[in-house]
C-alpha cells in the first residue's frame, strides 16, 4: 500500500513537470513573436497611373525611391487618410533643398525621388501619376509594420 502511495506521488511529480514545460515553452513562444514586419518592394516598367502602395495598420515608411528617365512624374502620399504630399517632381526638387527627409536630383540623365520616414498608425497609401501615360523604371521601398 506504502508503495502505491508513494507510485502516486512521483507521477504526479512528473506530471507537474511536464506541465511546467509546456507552460514555459508556450510563454517562451510567445515572448519570441516579432512586433514587427518588414515590407520590402522593387517595381520595375510601371505605367501611371499606378497605387504602389495600400496597407491598413500602423508603422513607418522608411523610404520610397522613384528613377526614372524622365521627371514627368508625381507621386502622391496619404498617412491616416491625410493629405501628406501630392506634388510633381518638380515641386518636390525644390523643397528637398528645406525638408530632410525629401531628396530630389538628376544624376546622368536618371531623375531620382527619395521620400524617407513617415509614420502611419492607420493606413498608407502612396500613388504615382502623370499628365500622360509615363512608365516609371524602378520604384523601390521598404515598410516597418506592426504586427498588432
Amino acid at each position: 500500500m506504502r508503495n502505491d502511495y508513494l507510485m502516486e506521488i512521483v507521477k504526479s511529480i512528473i506530471l507537474a513537470e511536464e506541465l511546467s514545460n509546456n507552460i514555459r515553452i508556450k510563454q517562451k513562444i510567445e515572448l519570441e513573436k516579432p512586433e514587427y514586419t518588414t515590407l520590402v518592394g522593387w517595381l520595375k516598367n510601371v505605367s501611371t497611373p499606378f497605387e504602389v502602395i495600400n496597407i491598413s495598420g500602423s508603422g513607418e515608411l522608411k523610404s520610397i525611391v522613384i528613377k526614372n528617365n524622365n521627371k514627368n512624374f508625381s507621386l502622391k502620399i496619404i498617412a491616416d487618410n491625410n493629405v501628406l504630399y501630392d506634388k510633381s517632381w518638380d515641386e518636390y526638387s525644390t523643397i528637398s533643398e528645406y525638408i530632410e527627409d525629401i531628396d530630389a536630383f538628376e544624376y546622368n540623365g536618371t531623375y531620382i525621388l527619395r521620400i524617407s520616414d513617415i509614420k502611419f498608425y492607420k493606413n498608407l497609401l502612396i500613388s504615382i501619376y502623370s499628365d500622360s501615360n509615363t512608365v516609371i523604371n524602378d520604384i523601390h521601398y521598404k515598410i516597418i509594420k506592426s504586427a498588432k
